[in-house]
Formats: C-alpha cells, sequence, structure tokens
C-alpha cells in the first residue's frame, strides 16, 4: 500500500483542540495545508479559497479567524494583496530548524553541544554547559516574553538553533537560507547572531553589524547598558549565511581583554569546540548583557512603525570605497560609479530626513509600507556588493574579512600585470563584469530611493 501525501499538524494545536470549535478546527486545518502542506512558513490566502475548503460563509471564516488569532494558533498579516497567514507556533523539528513566521526578524544561536560531548576531558565541558544555560534562557525569552505577549507585536520573531556547522561550511544557517530562499527575500527585516557567550575574562561589549543597522545597534547598547560603544564590521563567520541575500545583521558580546593565540579552526583554543572549555572557564553572570542587549533590540525591531535602518552610513563607506580604488588610477576607470555613489548618498540623506519626519508624525499606514518596503529592497540590493564576493546565490568562505566592495578590490593588481598576459587579460573582463554589477546594484538603489520618495 502507498503511503499518502500528508500535512504535519502541530501537537501544540492538538493538545488545545477541545478549546476550538468546529469552524476553528476546519480553518486551522485549511491554513495548515496551504503552509506547512506545501512546505511553506506563510501564504496569502482568500476567503474563496478557505470558503472552499471549509464550507464556511465569510461571516464564519471570519469569526473563526479572530478566535484562533486570540487563541495565538495563527498569526494574519494585512498585506495590499490580501490577507497573509501562518502556524502561530514557533515549531521547533529535532534537527532545530524552526518553522514560522512572516515578516521577521531573525535569531539564532550556534548550537554545538553534540560536538562537545564527543571530547574526553575529567572535567564538565563548558560549552556543553554554556549551551545548555544560554539555550534555558534562549527559550525563556522567547516563550514566556516574546510569545507569551505576541499580540502586542508588530512583527514576527524566528528563532533558529543552528547545529552542524563544524561539519561543513555553516550548513544549517547556510540550508535555512537556501531552502526558505522566497520568504526570507519576501519577509525578513534583520538578523541577530549569540554565539560565544560566557567566556570568563570577558568584559565590556563587542558590536559587529552591517551598515545600515549600526546606529540602531549601538543605541540599543547604550540604552540597554549605558555604555557608548563602537562597531566593527561583521564579517563572514558565526553562521553569517545572509550578506548574499542582503539581510541587515548584528551580533554581540563581551569581549577577552587577551584573545589566545592560534586558528580556532586548525588548534585547540580553550573557548572553540575543545576539550580546554571546561566549567571553571563559564561565568554565568555574563550571559545577562547579552540577552538584555537581544532583546531589547527584538522589541525594537518588531514594533517600530518603520524599519531603524538608514542608508548614509553604507552610501558613505561604498562612495569612499570606489574613491579609494580610483586612486590607483587602475585599467577600469570608476569615475562613473563614483558620480553615481555621490548621488545616492545625497539621495540616501534625503531619505533619512523623510523617514525622520515621519516617524514624529501620526502613523499612516500606507505610507510606513512603502518606506519599510524601499529600506528592504535597498538592503537586498547594497549588502550583497558591499559585504560579499561571491554574491547573491553562493556563500563565501568562512573567516573572510572582506574589505568594502570585495568584488572591486583586485582591480589594484591590474597594473602590476603584464598588459598582454593572459592572466591579465582574464582577470580585466571578470573585473568589467564585476563593475557592472556594482553600477547597476548603485543605480538601481537610486532608482528604489527615488521611487519610495515620489510614492509619498
Amino acid at each position: 500500500m502507498q503511503l499518502p501525501n500528508h500535512t504535519q499538524i502541530p501537537n501544540e494545536f492538538i493538545a488545545l483542540m477541545a478549546e476550538c470549535t468546529g469552524a476553528e478546527v476546519k480553518v486551522f486545518l485549511a491554513i495548515c495545508r496551504k503552509t506547512i502542506g506545501w512546505q511553506k512558513v506563510t501564504d496569502r490566502i482568500s476567503y474563496s479559497q478557505l470558503t472552499e475548503m471549509t464550507g464556511l460563509s465569510t461571516n464564519g471564516l471570519k469569526g473563526a479567524i479572530a478566535a484562533l488569532k486570540g487563541k495565538g494558533l495563527i498569526t494574519q498579516h494585512k498585506t495590499t494583496l490580501g490577507f497573509v497567514y501562518d502556524i502561530g507556533f514557533v515549531a521547533v523539528s529535532e534537527s532545530d530548524t524552526p518553522l514560522s513566521l512572516s515578516d521577521t526578524v531573525a535569531v539564532s544561536e550556534s548550537d554545538t553541544t553534540k560536538e562537545r560531548r564527543k571530547e574526553t576531558t575529567q572535567k564538565t565541558n563548558t560549552c556543553a554547559v554554556a549551551q545548555s544555560v544560554e539555550k534555558t534562557l534562549f527559550t525563556k525569552v522567547k516563550d514566556y516574553i516574546f510569545a507569551k505577549h505576541r499580540e502586542f507585536l508588530g512583527r514576527s520573531i524566528r528563532f533558529a538553533w543552528w547545529s552542524g556547522h563544524e561539519q561543513g561550511a555553516f550548513a544549517g544557517s547556510t540550508w535555512y537560507l537556501d531552502n526558505f530562499w522566497d520568504d526570507i527575500r519576501d519577509n525578513a527585516v534583520a538578523y541577530i547572531t549569540m554565539d560565544g557567550l560566557g567566556r570568563i575574562g570577558s568584559s565590556g561589549y563587542e558590536c559587529r553589524n552591517t551598515e545600515e543597522v549600526r546606529n540602531f545597534h549601538e543605541k540599543v547598547v547604550k540604552e540597554a547598558l549605558g555604555i557608548q560603544v563602537r562597531s566593527n564590521r561583521i564579517p563572514k563567520t558565526g553562521d553569517q549565511s545572509f550578506h548574499g541575500m542582503g539581510l541587515p545583521a548584528f551580533t554581540g558580546k563581551q569581549d577577552l581583554k587577551v584573545e589566545p593565540e592560534g586558528d580556532m579552526f586548525t588548534e585547540a583554543i580553550w573557548y572553540s569546540h575543545s576539550a580546554l572549555d571546561t566549567t571553571d572557564n563559564l561565568d554565568i553572570g555574563l550571559l545577562k548583557n547579552p540577552f538584555k542587549v537581544n532583546s531589547l533590540s527584538l522589541l525594537r525591531l518588531c514594533n517600530s512603525r518603520i524599519l531603524p535602518f538608514e542608508f548614509v552610513t553604507l552610501t558613505e563607506a561604498i562612495h569612499n570605497a570606489l574613491t579609494h580604488l580610483q586612486k590607483g588610477k587602475p585599467m577600469i576607470d570608476l569615475t562613473p560609479l563614483i558620480n553615481n555613489s555621490s548621488k545616492l548618498v545625497k539621495n540616501a540623506v534625503q531619505l533619512k530626513a523623510v523617514v525622520e519626519k515621519e516617524q514624529t508624525d501620526v502613523g499612516n499606514e500606507q505610507r510606513d509600507n512603502r518606506i519599510n518596503t524601499g529600506l528592504m529592497m535597498l538592503s537586498r540590493i547594497l549588502i550583497p556588493i558591499f559585504s560579499s564576493k561571491r554574491g547573491k546565490y553562493s556563500q563565501d568562505p568562512r573567516e573572510t574579512h572582506f574589505k568594502p566592495l570585495p568584488v572591486l578590490q583586485s582591480i589594484q593588481e591590474l597594473s602590476a600585470l603584464d598588459p598582454n598576459s593572459q592572466e591579465t587579460k582574464a582577470l580585466f573582463t571578470f573585473l568589467v563584469r564585476q563593475r557592472n554589477k556594482v553600477s547597476d546594484a548603485i543605480q538601481a538603489a537610486n532608482q528604489i530611493i527615488t521611487d519610495t520618495l515620489n510614492s509619498l
């Protein structure tokens, strides 16, 4: 007998089913079929589709949907094209891969406990202990703060524990991006990483972020911890698999006063997947500050009418990088790109001024949505060219720290090569294409800002 196709139903719903009416059960199952049943986390579903699937009238549907929303079983998001639905649980599978939610702030924690348990030591491995403590706190933040009060959140949060990046190139987060591409592209707002916490001897607070979210991140740290910090760029490490997608990202933790020597991927460093990482190297009190910062960040990201991103910092960095590359008088002229990036900076300044004014005015949902759409489109266009060498559909090697506009950095090598060699000609052709890629991105970003401002 051939097994039938099936749709998974969350156990949490089964536990609450006795509290639901027949209409509510029908609607919930229909939404499950349209989302989980098609390996999607969200879906735009019309009333006519739900009527056809459930046999309920429009009024019956509206009543059931309102009841399910009130019980936290589904979420409903109004868009210009209709309502988008998702299941209201952050359901985590055995592989720690979450199903959920639309218009999302993503939060991840690197989970390496299984690998560390393989280490043999007379003392308890503190990485496993720290991960257990972190995971307990992480779950409490998720379940007892944000999930419990989800009706007060304007956006949803997706919590994930990545497992397996020791065995592959960040297999957890990379796999997730590849397999939930459409949803992340269309709905993801920002990505926060928590990793390497609780290391004894740490102090202060180290911020790493992408440029457009930098001011927001630093302000949150000051508000949560009362300290002024200066950020560093975020490299391709610690499950940062979303640069190519163009997703704003940040992370933070206390910094070690003295960083141990060595390469964590080729030799033992006490805090990195090592049997040397024992309980006497764990300071549980150091877990407090990262959770304060990230919880406040989540609250701000979820409830800001207009996303707290500004692109003056990023566009100025792009313009400065192009100007620096042109100083060497390369074989490929970057002057047109410099001129267009100068225009982009001016447009970004104008957009920032408009956003700041809108934030002080009474909210207008249509205007807010247009601005947010523009901000998300800008991040998708500009972050990949600024922070990734392999681009949108591939992954840069781990532990890479690129200079800005990494696809153009080789332009300075051309003048030192034999102009008649095949190597030079091949590199020249490659860089012309990369120059065109950057040019297109700058032009597209200028158009996005112009269109956004004209739509208000």
